[in-house]
């Protein structure tokens, strides 16, 4: 099992859902990815 995460900034989900489509990981038969909102936080 490979796992990992990302988190990024968009101005909207649209936007999120067109970045997520072109993920490497959708190569495969059994790969998804999951878009999740998170609560805003200073880096």
């Amino acid at each position: 099992m490979v796992t990992g995460y990302l988190i990024c900034k968009a101005d909207s989900l649209d936007e999120v859902k067109s970045w997520a489509a072109t993920c490497p990981i959708l190569q495969y038969p059994a790969g998804y990815t999951e878009i999740r909102p998170m609560s805003p936080f200073e880096i």
